[in-house]
Protein backbone atom coordinates (compact mmCIF):
# COMPACT_ATOMS: atom_id res chain seq x y z
CA UNK A 1 0.00 0.00 0.00
CA UNK A 2 2.92 2.15 1.00
CA UNK A 3 4.66 1.51 -2.55
CA UNK A 4 1.40 2.40 -4.47
CA UNK A 5 0.91 5.55 -2.45
CA UNK A 6 4.72 6.67 -3.41
CA UNK A 7 4.08 6.11 -6.70
CA UNK A 8 0.47 8.13 -6.74
CA UNK A 9 2.37 11.11 -5.21
CA UNK A 10 4.94 11.23 -7.79
CA UNK A 11 3.95 14.60 -9.15
CA UNK A 12 3.62 16.09 -5.82
CA UNK A 13 4.38 19.83 -5.74
CA UNK A 14 4.18 21.30 -2.17
CA UNK A 15 2.66 24.89 -2.58
CA UNK A 16 5.11 27.28 -0.60
CA UNK A 17 2.67 29.91 0.99
CA UNK A 18 5.87 32.80 0.34
CA UNK A 19 5.57 32.18 -3.11
CA UNK A 20 1.78 32.66 -3.38
CA UNK A 21 1.50 35.83 -5.16
CA UNK A 22 0.71 39.41 -3.80
CA UNK A 23 -1.75 41.96 -5.28
CA UNK A 24 -0.97 45.52 -4.72
CA UNK A 25 -3.07 47.91 -5.15
CA UNK A 26 -0.20 49.75 -6.99
CA UNK A 27 3.00 48.61 -8.15
CA UNK A 28 6.22 50.73 -8.48
CA UNK A 29 9.02 48.93 -10.85
CA UNK A 30 11.19 52.00 -11.85
CA UNK A 31 11.09 56.20 -11.58
CA UNK A 32 8.72 56.35 -14.81
CA UNK A 33 5.96 54.42 -13.11
CA UNK A 34 6.51 56.56 -10.25
CA UNK A 35 5.54 59.21 -12.56
CA UNK A 36 2.75 57.46 -13.63
CA UNK A 37 1.04 57.09 -10.49
CA UNK A 38 1.67 60.81 -9.45
CA UNK A 39 0.65 61.90 -12.74
CA UNK A 40 -2.64 59.74 -11.96
CA UNK A 41 -3.21 61.41 -8.43
CA UNK A 42 -2.76 65.08 -9.79
CA UNK A 43 -5.11 64.30 -11.74
CA UNK A 44 -7.76 62.27 -10.00
CA UNK A 45 -7.07 62.74 -6.21
CA UNK A 46 -9.47 60.32 -5.49
CA UNK A 47 -7.35 57.32 -6.90
CA UNK A 48 -5.46 58.01 -3.38
CA UNK A 49 -7.97 57.20 -1.29
CA UNK A 50 -8.27 53.53 -2.29
CA UNK A 51 -4.98 52.58 -2.65
CA UNK A 52 -4.24 50.46 0.52
CA UNK A 53 -1.04 49.20 -0.50
CA UNK A 54 2.17 50.56 -2.57
CA UNK A 55 4.55 47.75 -3.74
CA UNK A 56 8.29 48.90 -4.57
CA UNK A 57 10.14 46.76 -6.26
CA UNK A 58 13.80 46.87 -7.62
CA UNK A 59 13.54 43.92 -9.76
CA UNK A 60 12.38 45.41 -12.72
CA UNK A 61 15.02 48.33 -12.76
CA UNK A 62 17.84 46.62 -14.86
CA UNK A 63 21.38 47.55 -14.00
CA UNK A 64 19.72 49.17 -10.55
CA UNK A 65 18.47 45.80 -9.09
CA UNK A 66 21.45 46.46 -6.28
CA UNK A 67 20.54 49.96 -4.99
CA UNK A 68 17.50 51.22 -6.81
CA UNK A 69 15.77 53.86 -4.02
CA UNK A 70 17.78 53.32 -1.12
CA UNK A 71 21.51 53.18 -3.41
CA UNK A 72 24.66 55.24 -3.95
CA UNK A 73 23.87 58.75 -4.17
CA UNK A 74 26.73 59.09 -7.20
CA UNK A 75 24.64 56.93 -9.53
CA UNK A 76 23.03 58.85 -12.10
CA UNK A 77 20.97 56.27 -13.84
CA UNK A 78 19.12 54.82 -10.58
CA UNK A 79 16.28 56.14 -8.80
CA UNK A 80 18.03 56.92 -5.27
CA UNK A 81 15.44 57.29 -1.85
CA UNK A 82 17.39 60.68 -1.02
CA UNK A 83 16.51 62.74 -3.74
CA UNK A 84 20.31 64.37 -4.83
CA UNK A 85 20.99 65.91 -7.80
CA UNK A 86 21.49 62.96 -9.83
CA UNK A 87 18.13 61.12 -8.70
CA UNK A 88 15.37 61.02 -11.45
CA UNK A 89 12.58 61.41 -9.46
CA UNK A 90 12.55 61.23 -5.00
CA UNK A 91 10.90 59.04 -3.60
CA UNK A 92 8.17 59.39 -2.25
CA UNK A 93 7.54 62.76 -3.12
CA UNK A 94 4.95 65.88 -1.64
CA UNK A 95 2.32 64.11 -4.02
CA UNK A 96 2.32 60.65 -2.81
CA UNK A 97 2.35 62.01 0.73
CA UNK A 98 -0.19 64.32 0.47
CA UNK A 99 -2.63 62.33 -2.07
CA UNK A 100 -2.14 58.71 -0.06
CA UNK A 101 -4.52 59.14 2.82
CA UNK A 102 -5.24 55.56 3.56
CA UNK A 103 -2.18 53.79 2.62
CA UNK A 104 -1.50 51.12 5.25
CA UNK A 105 0.84 49.00 3.94
CA UNK A 106 4.54 49.17 2.31
CA UNK A 107 6.86 46.13 0.52
CA UNK A 108 9.92 46.79 -0.45
CA UNK A 109 11.06 44.20 -2.83
CA UNK A 110 14.89 43.14 -4.11
CA UNK A 111 15.86 47.01 -2.80
CA UNK A 112 19.55 47.81 -1.34
CA UNK A 113 20.50 50.30 0.85
CA UNK A 114 24.55 50.50 -0.05
CA UNK A 115 25.20 54.04 1.25
CA UNK A 116 24.07 55.05 5.25
CA UNK A 117 24.18 58.94 3.82
CA UNK A 118 21.44 57.93 0.96
CA UNK A 119 19.57 55.25 3.38
CA UNK A 120 19.25 57.78 6.63
CA UNK A 121 17.80 60.85 4.47
CA UNK A 122 15.64 58.22 2.62
CA UNK A 123 14.06 56.92 5.94
CA UNK A 124 13.18 60.80 7.10
CA UNK A 125 11.83 60.85 3.55
CA UNK A 126 9.48 57.75 4.04
CA UNK A 127 8.66 58.49 7.89
CA UNK A 128 7.16 62.22 7.00
CA UNK A 129 5.64 60.94 4.46
CA UNK A 130 3.78 57.57 5.88
CA UNK A 131 4.76 57.37 9.55
CA UNK A 132 1.24 58.05 10.70
CA UNK A 133 -0.21 55.85 7.98
CA UNK A 134 1.43 52.85 7.41
CA UNK A 135 0.44 49.67 9.66
CA UNK A 136 2.24 46.62 7.41
CA UNK A 137 5.46 46.79 6.52
CA UNK A 138 7.20 44.04 4.28
CA UNK A 139 11.00 43.31 2.99
CA UNK A 140 11.10 40.77 0.04
CA UNK A 141 15.29 39.61 -0.86
CA UNK A 142 16.79 43.32 0.18
CA UNK A 143 19.90 44.20 1.69
CA UNK A 144 21.16 46.77 3.66
CA UNK A 145 24.42 48.10 6.14
CA UNK A 146 23.91 47.72 9.63
CA UNK A 147 21.22 49.50 11.34
CA UNK A 148 18.90 49.96 7.84
CA UNK A 149 16.31 47.88 8.65
CA UNK A 150 16.22 48.61 12.47
CA UNK A 151 15.77 52.45 11.49
CA UNK A 152 13.47 51.94 9.09
CA UNK A 153 11.18 49.61 11.13
CA UNK A 154 11.16 51.90 13.95
CA UNK A 155 10.06 55.08 11.51
CA UNK A 156 6.74 53.90 11.64
CA UNK A 157 5.24 53.91 15.59
CA UNK A 158 1.85 52.17 14.37
CA UNK A 159 3.64 49.25 12.58
CA UNK A 160 1.01 45.88 13.68
CA UNK A 161 2.63 43.70 10.96
CA UNK A 162 6.33 43.33 9.89
CA UNK A 163 7.15 40.29 7.08
CA UNK A 164 10.97 39.89 6.63
CA UNK A 165 11.53 37.44 3.81
CA UNK A 166 15.06 36.77 2.71
CA UNK A 167 16.32 40.21 3.89
CA UNK A 168 19.70 39.99 4.94
CA UNK A 169 22.57 42.64 6.19
CA UNK A 170 25.88 43.16 5.71
CA UNK A 171 28.69 44.54 7.55
CA UNK A 172 31.61 45.03 4.84
CA UNK A 173 33.80 48.23 3.63
CA UNK A 174 36.54 50.14 3.80
CA UNK A 175 37.32 52.15 7.07
CA UNK A 176 35.10 55.16 6.18
CA UNK A 177 32.29 53.35 5.35
CA UNK A 178 32.33 52.26 9.38
CA UNK A 179 32.80 55.62 10.29
CA UNK A 180 29.71 56.12 8.39
CA UNK A 181 27.26 53.47 9.27
CA UNK A 182 28.38 54.81 12.94
CA UNK A 183 27.38 58.10 11.97
CA UNK A 184 23.84 56.60 10.75
CA UNK A 185 23.46 55.08 13.46
CA UNK A 186 23.84 57.77 16.03
CA UNK A 187 21.82 60.79 13.88
CA UNK A 188 19.20 58.24 13.09
CA UNK A 189 18.82 55.48 15.76
CA UNK A 190 20.69 56.04 18.74
CA UNK A 191 18.47 53.56 20.80
CA UNK A 192 19.85 50.98 18.54
CA UNK A 193 21.52 49.29 21.24
CA UNK A 194 18.56 48.86 23.20
CA UNK A 195 16.86 46.53 20.41
CA UNK A 196 18.25 43.34 22.47
CA UNK A 197 16.75 41.78 25.26
CA UNK A 198 20.31 42.38 26.78
CA UNK A 199 20.17 46.09 26.87
CA UNK A 200 21.16 47.60 30.16
CA UNK A 201 17.52 48.11 32.24
CA UNK A 202 18.34 51.63 32.81
CA UNK A 203 18.32 52.46 29.44
CA UNK A 204 15.53 50.87 28.40
CA UNK A 205 12.66 53.70 29.36
CA UNK A 206 14.30 55.71 26.02
CA UNK A 207 13.88 52.62 24.00
CA UNK A 208 10.88 53.14 21.06
CA UNK A 209 8.92 50.10 21.35
CA UNK A 210 6.61 49.43 18.29
CA UNK A 211 2.97 47.65 18.83
CA UNK A 212 4.38 44.93 16.08
CA UNK A 213 1.34 41.79 16.41
CA UNK A 214 2.19 39.70 13.48
CA UNK A 215 5.77 38.66 12.28
CA UNK A 216 6.84 36.65 9.86
CA UNK A 217 10.26 35.72 9.23
CA UNK A 218 12.22 33.95 6.48
CA UNK A 219 15.92 33.75 6.73
CA UNK A 220 18.33 31.34 5.80
CA UNK A 221 20.23 30.11 9.02
CA UNK A 222 18.76 32.58 11.96
CA UNK A 223 22.40 32.85 13.47
CA UNK A 224 24.69 36.08 11.72
CA UNK A 225 22.53 39.01 11.44
CA UNK A 226 18.70 38.29 13.30
CA UNK A 227 19.83 41.61 15.22
CA UNK A 228 20.23 43.54 12.08
CA UNK A 229 16.88 43.38 10.47
CA UNK A 230 14.12 42.90 13.80
CA UNK A 231 13.96 45.03 17.34
CA UNK A 232 13.82 42.11 19.96
CA UNK A 233 11.91 44.62 22.05
CA UNK A 234 8.98 44.84 19.72
CA UNK A 235 8.71 41.13 20.01
CA UNK A 236 6.96 40.93 23.54
CA UNK A 237 3.02 41.88 21.73
CA UNK A 238 3.90 39.41 19.13
CA UNK A 239 0.11 37.12 19.10
CA UNK A 240 1.11 35.76 15.29
CA UNK A 241 4.65 34.20 14.58
CA UNK A 242 5.54 32.72 11.15
CA UNK A 243 9.65 31.02 11.11
CA UNK A 244 10.67 29.95 7.90
CA UNK A 245 13.92 28.25 7.96
CA UNK A 246 15.02 27.92 4.41
CA UNK A 247 18.48 27.34 4.48
CA UNK A 248 21.38 24.98 5.97
CA UNK A 249 20.44 22.82 9.32
CA UNK A 250 18.96 23.87 12.13
CA UNK A 251 21.96 25.32 14.66
CA UNK A 252 21.04 24.41 18.67
CA UNK A 253 22.15 27.81 19.15
CA UNK A 254 20.52 29.45 17.06
CA UNK A 255 18.32 33.23 17.01
CA UNK A 256 14.98 31.52 17.04
CA UNK A 257 16.01 29.46 20.36
CA UNK A 258 18.07 32.14 21.94
CA UNK A 259 15.89 35.79 21.24
CA UNK A 260 12.68 35.04 19.40
CA UNK A 261 10.25 32.71 21.21
CA UNK A 262 11.72 33.53 24.33
CA UNK A 263 11.13 37.31 23.94
CA UNK A 264 7.57 36.50 22.34
CA UNK A 265 6.74 34.40 25.72
CA UNK A 266 3.18 34.52 26.84
CA UNK A 267 2.26 37.17 24.25
CA UNK A 268 2.34 34.54 21.51
CA UNK A 269 -0.72 32.90 20.63
CA UNK A 270 -0.05 31.33 17.18
CA UNK A 271 3.11 29.89 15.87
CA UNK A 272 4.24 28.47 12.70
CA UNK A 273 7.61 26.33 12.47
CA UNK A 274 8.78 25.44 8.66
CA UNK A 275 12.47 23.97 8.56
CA UNK A 276 13.68 22.63 5.54
CA UNK A 277 16.59 21.14 7.17
CA UNK A 278 15.94 19.70 9.92
CA UNK A 279 18.52 18.66 12.34
CA UNK A 280 20.40 14.67 12.18
CA UNK A 281 18.92 12.59 14.42
CA UNK A 282 21.92 11.38 15.67
CA UNK A 283 22.03 15.49 17.31
CA UNK A 284 18.30 15.27 18.40
CA UNK A 285 19.73 15.07 21.91
CA UNK A 286 21.90 18.03 21.94
CA UNK A 287 18.51 20.05 20.51
CA UNK A 288 16.25 18.57 23.03
CA UNK A 289 18.54 20.53 26.14
CA UNK A 290 19.24 23.67 24.11
CA UNK A 291 16.56 24.16 21.01
CA UNK A 292 13.34 22.30 22.69
CA UNK A 293 13.42 24.58 26.04
CA UNK A 294 12.76 27.52 23.72
CA UNK A 295 9.02 26.58 23.60
CA UNK A 296 8.02 26.28 27.37
CA UNK A 297 7.94 30.29 27.42
CA UNK A 298 5.15 30.00 25.10
CA UNK A 299 2.44 29.08 28.05
CA UNK A 300 -0.46 30.93 26.30
CA UNK A 301 0.27 29.22 22.95
CA UNK A 302 -3.28 28.54 20.86
CA UNK A 303 -2.19 27.28 17.70
CA UNK A 304 0.62 25.10 16.42
CA UNK A 305 1.27 24.90 12.92
CA UNK A 306 4.75 23.10 11.61
CA UNK A 307 5.72 22.56 8.51
CA UNK A 308 8.21 19.88 8.83
CA UNK A 309 8.99 16.59 6.86
CA UNK A 310 9.59 13.67 7.69
CA UNK A 311 6.91 13.81 10.37
CA UNK A 312 8.82 11.09 12.22
CA UNK A 313 11.74 12.75 12.52
CA UNK A 314 12.56 12.55 16.49
CA UNK A 315 12.70 16.84 16.44
CA UNK A 316 8.85 16.91 15.67
CA UNK A 317 8.30 14.66 18.64
CA UNK A 318 10.60 16.44 20.99
CA UNK A 319 8.41 19.83 20.33
CA UNK A 320 5.19 17.88 20.86
CA UNK A 321 6.00 16.77 23.93
CA UNK A 322 7.43 20.07 25.39
CA UNK A 323 4.03 21.35 24.22
CA UNK A 324 1.67 18.93 25.67
CA UNK A 325 3.35 19.80 29.37
CA UNK A 326 4.03 23.90 28.96
CA UNK A 327 1.34 25.02 26.34
CA UNK A 328 -1.39 23.99 28.56
CA UNK A 329 -3.72 25.99 26.47
CA UNK A 330 -2.90 24.84 22.86
CA UNK A 331 -6.29 24.29 20.96
CA UNK A 332 -4.93 23.53 17.85
CA UNK A 333 -2.49 21.34 16.32
CA UNK A 334 -1.35 21.68 12.31
CA UNK A 335 0.57 19.56 10.22
CA UNK A 336 1.89 19.90 6.85
CA UNK A 337 2.22 16.86 4.82
CA UNK A 338 4.78 16.14 1.91
CA UNK A 339 6.17 13.05 0.06
CA UNK A 340 8.97 14.76 -1.57
CA UNK A 341 11.74 12.71 -2.04
CA UNK A 342 10.47 9.74 0.37
CA UNK A 343 10.77 5.85 0.49
CA UNK A 344 8.82 2.89 1.10
CA UNK A 345 10.61 2.40 4.07
CA UNK A 346 9.46 6.54 5.08
CA UNK A 347 5.80 5.84 4.81
CA UNK A 348 6.08 2.62 7.28
CA UNK A 349 3.43 3.19 10.08
CA UNK A 350 6.23 1.97 12.68
CA UNK A 351 7.99 4.84 11.97
CA UNK A 352 5.56 7.41 13.39
CA UNK A 353 4.21 5.44 16.76
CA UNK A 354 6.23 8.00 18.56
CA UNK A 355 4.65 11.00 17.08
CA UNK A 356 0.98 8.93 17.60
CA UNK A 357 1.59 8.09 21.27
CA UNK A 358 1.95 11.88 22.02
CA UNK A 359 -1.78 12.07 21.70
CA UNK A 360 -3.28 8.75 23.62
CA UNK A 361 -5.02 9.15 27.04
CA UNK A 362 -5.46 13.13 28.15
CA UNK A 363 -2.24 14.27 26.68
CA UNK A 364 -3.26 18.04 25.15
CA UNK A 365 -6.26 18.14 27.64
CA UNK A 366 -7.46 21.74 25.76
CA UNK A 367 -6.86 20.44 22.16
CA UNK A 368 -9.99 20.47 20.38
CA UNK A 369 -8.16 19.89 16.69
CA UNK A 370 -5.37 18.62 14.61
CA UNK A 371 -5.67 19.56 10.68
CA UNK A 372 -3.16 17.77 8.67
CA UNK A 373 -2.61 20.11 5.16
CA UNK A 374 -1.85 17.95 2.34
CA UNK A 375 -1.01 19.69 -1.24
CA UNK A 376 -0.72 17.02 -4.19
CA UNK A 377 -3.33 14.44 -5.73
CA UNK A 378 -4.60 11.24 -4.27
CA UNK A 379 -6.34 12.91 -1.07
CA UNK A 380 -8.44 9.61 -0.45
CA UNK A 381 -5.57 7.65 -0.73
CA UNK A 382 -3.04 9.93 2.12
CA UNK A 383 -6.61 9.93 4.27
CA UNK A 384 -6.44 6.28 4.21
CA UNK A 385 -2.58 6.18 5.29
CA UNK A 386 -2.89 8.85 7.95
CA UNK A 387 -5.72 6.90 9.47
CA UNK A 388 -3.38 3.41 9.53
CA UNK A 389 -0.15 5.71 10.93
CA UNK A 390 -1.70 7.66 13.24
CA UNK A 391 -4.42 5.37 15.90
CA UNK A 392 -4.88 7.30 18.19
CA UNK A 393 -5.56 10.44 17.15
CA UNK A 394 -8.49 9.39 15.01
CA UNK A 395 -9.42 7.46 18.28
CA UNK A 396 -9.54 10.48 20.07
CA UNK A 397 -11.96 11.80 17.40
CA UNK A 398 -14.13 9.02 18.82
CA UNK A 399 -13.41 9.07 22.18
CA UNK A 400 -13.06 12.88 23.45
CA UNK A 401 -14.54 14.62 20.20
CA UNK A 402 -10.94 15.68 19.07
CA UNK A 403 -12.00 17.06 15.37
CA UNK A 404 -9.29 15.67 13.34
CA UNK A 405 -9.83 16.84 9.34
CA UNK A 406 -7.14 16.75 6.27
CA UNK A 407 -7.29 19.55 4.36
CA UNK A 408 -6.50 18.69 0.10
CA UNK A 409 -4.58 22.11 -1.15
CA UNK A 410 -5.41 22.08 -5.24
Amino acid sequence: MCLDLLEQLAQDDRIDPLHVPRSPLHHVGNPERLAELEDILIRDPTVGYWIRELYIDGSASGDSLQDWLFGHAQSSSRCDICGTDNTVKPFPGPILADKLKKLHSLTFSQINANDPRSSAEGIYRVSEAFASRVRSLTFKSCWGHKGFFLALMHAFPLLHELNSLGTRTFDLGADDFHVAVQQFQDDQFPFMSMCTPLSHPVHNAMHVRIPLNTLTIQHHDFVHDFGSLICSKSLRAVQTLEIYHTGARLHAMDDISNVILPECGRALRRLKISIVNLPHVAETLKFDVMWIPSLTHLKNLRILELQLNPLHHPFICSILETCANWCTKLSSIIFHISFNHFSDEDMKPAHYQPLDRKFRGSAFRSLKEVRFVYSGPSGVVVKTWLQLVFPNIWRAEEERGLHVWLDIMA
